[in-house]
């Protein structure tokens, strides 16, 4: 009896060793779904898409009217297109102000400069003959140096009142510059700018409401939240309608994408402790081919096993939630794989 008590605790620590060191399960490829969903309460305007679909990431799925955006786009439209018109007829009326005043402020420095000019050449003129009277063994009475001096002298103030009339012109013209500018047209281009920037914002939220696929694969009713380690969150929701009325955060239709890279599997909770992110993972597919996967993520909580993952569908088991990432092909979604770790 002893004897056949002492076997027995042998086989079982062999099973148990054997059962520590290898497992065998079934994983099945998950199914991956994007749940696009109305980012604004209202109503639909137009679904662009019919159930099972094909679509491409970036396809046109559904619009949504918000109640009043078109109003208030619409608005903000002509209210820009007034205040742009404001604006320009105020720079065509300040444009043509400052043509006059430039046109104005040109001649008359054309004007100054063709004098100054000209009474440059006369202070060279006045300047050569009282040189030409002082200059030694030119017998030239006092008188009419003095005479030449005083031509000279009226020379040089006038250059000189000349060349600050030019220097007044210039400022004038400054002047002018600063009077096109006045501080209207600035309070009308900030009105402007701001309007434009509200416009915009009305905009994006328009665009944000036209709902897009985030990725390629079929479209459907949102009849399954977005899958998490190969489950879904059942939510009872029938393929969208023109007319119909749908809440902000609602999902309005789903994608899936024909394709997976990642499976679940059900491990023990003791062989979950010991899993890490990285590890190698044996698999196999239905035709016996094996292809390299590594784990993931692994889940944080026992949960039930699926049914289809069962070893015997007459005995519920539980189990932690292994993602593998099959690194050799691609997987279709729901398919079977047979794991050893």
């Amino acid at each position: 009896m002893a004897l056949c008590w002492g076997s027995a605790a042998i086989a079982c620590a062999m099973w148990l060793l054997l059962r520590t060191g290898s497992f065998d399960g079934t994983a099945v490829a998950v199914t991956r779904t994007h749940l696009i969903r109305a980012p604004e309460s209202g109503r639909i305007a137009s679904v662009e898409v019919a159930p099972f679909q094909r679509v491409d990431a970036g396809t046109v799925l559904a619009r949504i009217e918000v109640p009043g955006l078109s109003q208030q786009i619409a608005a903000a439209e002509a209210d820009l297109r007034t205040l742009e018109a404001q604006l320009g007829a105020e720079e065509a009326d300040r444009g043509r102000r400052f043509a006059r005043d430039l046109e104005a402020a040109r001649a008359s420095w054309l004007r100054s400069r063709v004098e100054l000019e000209r009474d440059r050449s006369d202070l060279v003129v006045a300047e050569q003959e009282l040189a030409r009277a002082q200059s030694p063994g030119v017998l030239v009475a006092a008188s009419e140096v003095d005479r030449f001096t005083s031509v000279r002298d009226a020379a040089r103030a006038s250059v000189a009142a000349r060349a600050a009339e030019v220097d007044a012109l210039n400022q004038s013209y400054e002047d002018a510059r600063e009077r096109a500018g006045g501080p209207r047209s600035e309070i009308l281009k900030t009105s402007v700018e701001a309007a434009a920037v509200y416009l915009e914002s009305l905009r994006m939220v328009a665009d944000a409401n036209v709902l897009r696929s985030y990725a390629s694969g079929v479209v459907s009713a949102p009849l399954g939240a977005q899958a998490r380690d190969g489950r879904s969150e059942v939510i009872d929701e029938a393929f969208p309608i023109p007319g119909q009325w749908v809440q902000a955060g609602v999902p309005v239709v789903m994608v899936t994408e024909p394709s997976s890279e990642d499976a679940v599997v059900f491990v023990d909770i003791t062989r979950a402790r010991a899993l890490i992110p990285g590890t190698s993972v044996s698999v196999r597919g239905v035709g016996g081919s094996r292809f390299s996967a590594t784990v993931r993520s692994v889940g944080v909580a026992v949960e039930p096993v699926p049914v289809r993952q069962l070893q015997d569908q007459t005995i519920q088991e539980w189990g932690v939630p292994v993602t593998l990432q099959v690194l050799d092909r691609v997987l279709t979604p729901g398919e079977s794989l047979s794991v050893e770790f």
